[in-house]
């Protein structure tokens, strides 16, 4: 019999904002509200605000207007999701098969994995326990398929638990759950009650296709779902690896130098752990926490993969003027949050010119840190014989292991105009570009090249071109073409 366990938390950004301030907000009443319209409603309300007579649903003028010691935070949907993902990575304690679902829940496949904690209520419990020391209230339900799951936790309390011995118990219970209970549609919950089918139960005497027909096939899949009659996907979460390490002071630290020390040895440490399993940060974070629990991050950047202690303290270095920690800092914690395979490099850059240049790499690392490596552009060959498509423009930092650019033996300019520049009353003796006359002394080509006839690309309507090399009395060297119209272009420099 499969087990999925459904934690709902109805009070995740109440209950997350609390964590953060827990000296702050002590006895104090607390709403989350959202705007509908022009209307600020509270969706959330913790004891002390429900005690006063503050409920969800009420708006938020005439809770104030009842109460005006009110502590007020807007629904933040980023927040509730960031903590949703870090709870539900906690989750893998219990189970490798998790699954986000909505903006609250999380959905557990604990078939097999209750007996590793003495049972299905006590896993239940020991869940319950677990969030209830993190600071989370969550209601919880075990049911043989994820619909019922979701269903039960209405009626559960709060931290606390349903969990039936079994189906037909389990069944038995479920019909009696309102319709409401399914996830379906607010209209479609209005229609069922108003035709007097208000509980589960009262849908099964009526025919699948009359439901169907008059209510939709969304009613029937999630009812059929519900009694376990039609599987559910399971989407798992994939957790990717995390980097991380922290050091923790018994007194706050004040002083900039012994601020810098810790960061060395977090580096160190961190380094360490990467380089035994073959990795190197590209990016990392360190997170400082005040006495006051508020927070601070800076991030870096690395061009490459890289392990060297002094180059990543230096781009950390950078930032440290940054903090603001008037009072000390209580913790520091480094998280590397991309991670890629290293391979060693040899640092003598100039014995193989194909191997990287490190310290020119450590150059784009602090420039990236300071101007962003999205303004850093590399460029990187393209399989094309047409000039302007020989190339493509990636972000400093993208992967060129298996793009180099080849050895030619066809000669091409160091400098490409975006846009070919026409020159008028041309001959291979003398031509006018920007206001001088240029004495040809010698010539090369020509070399044909064709346009590729996949491409619509109008600047090549005119057909193949000629190529030809010129070089000027000055010894600067152009690169011409001309067109079967015999109309002459100016296409790069070299």
């Amino acid at each position: 019999m499969k087990n999925f366990i459904s934690i709902w938390l109805p009070h995740l950004q109440l209950n997350s904002l609390q964590r953060d301030n827990v000296n702050i907000w002590a006895d104090q009443a607390c709403v989350i509200t959202q705007k509908i319209g022009n209307k600020d409603i509270i969706i959330d309300a913790n004891r002390t605000a429900v005690h006063h007579g503050i409920e969800a649903g009420q708006n938020l003028t005439s809770a104030l207007a009842c109460f005006d010691g009110l502590i007020v935070h807007q629904h933040d949907d980023q927040l509730t999701s960031q903590t949703l993902k870090k709870l539900a990575r906690y989750c893998l304690k219990y189970t490798p098969k998790i699954m986000q679902d909505g903006s609250n829940r999380i959905l557990l496949d604990a078939t097999g994995c209750s007996h590793l904690f003495g049972g299905r209520k006590a896993m239940l419990q020991h869940i319950i326990d677990d969030f209830s020391t993190m600071g989370f209230e969550v209601k919880l339900a075990m049911a043989g398929n994820m619909r019922a799951a979701h269903a039960l936790t209405h009626i559960a309390p709060l931290e606390g638990f349903i969990c039936h011995q079994d189906k037909q118990e389990e069944r038995e219970q479920l019909l009696k759950l309102p319709v409401e209970y399914l996830h379906i549609d607010d209209e479609l919950i209005t229609q069922l009650q108003r035709l007097g089918l208000r509980t589960i139960q009262h849908l099964l005497p009526i025919k699948s296709a009359a439901l169907v027909k008059r209510f939709g096939q969304n009613l029937m899949l999630h009812l059929n779902q519900a009694l376990g009659r039609e599987p559910q996907a399971f989407i798992a979460l994939k957790f990717s690896q995390t980097y991380s390490v922290k050091r923790i002071f018994s007194e706050p630290v004040i002083l900039t130098d012994y601020l810098e020390h810790e960061l060395k040895i977090l580096l160190e440490n961190l380094l360490k752990i990467l380089a035994a399993q073959d990795k190197a940060p590209r990016q990392l974070t360190l997170t400082i926490t005040r006495p006051d629990h508020s927070q601070q991050k800076i991030e870096i950047g690395t061009a490459r993969p890289d392990l060297e202690l002094q180059n990543l303290f230096k781009l950390f270095a950078l930032h440290l003027d940054q903090l603001i920690a008037e009072f000390g800092i209580d913790k520091m914690s480094l998280t590397a949050n991309q991670v890629e395979p290293y391979r060693a490099k040899n640092n003598d850059y100039l014995a193989d010119k194909k191997i990287e240049n490190t310290p020119l790499s450590h150059l784009f690392d602090h420039i990236g840190n300071r101007i962003g490596f999205d303004n850093i552009i590399t460029y990187l060959p393209a399989q094309s014989h047409i000039p302007e498509r020989a190339y493509q423009r990636f972000k400093h930092g993208a992967d060129t292991s298996n793009k180099s650019w080849a050895a030619n033996d066809i000669k091409r300019p160091t400098r490409l105009l975006i846009q070919p520049f026409i020159l008028f009353n041309f001959n291979f003796e003398q031509f006018e570009y920007q206001g001088e006359t240029q004495q040809i002394i010698c010539k090369t080509g020509p070399e044909r090249i064709s346009p590729e006839w996949w491409w619509d690309d109008p600047l090549w309507q005119e057909g193949a071109r000629d190529y030809w090399w010129l070089v000027s009395q000055t010894g600067r060297q152009f690169w011409i073409f001309v067109t079967p119209q015999k109309r002459y272009f100016l296409h790069g420099f070299s």
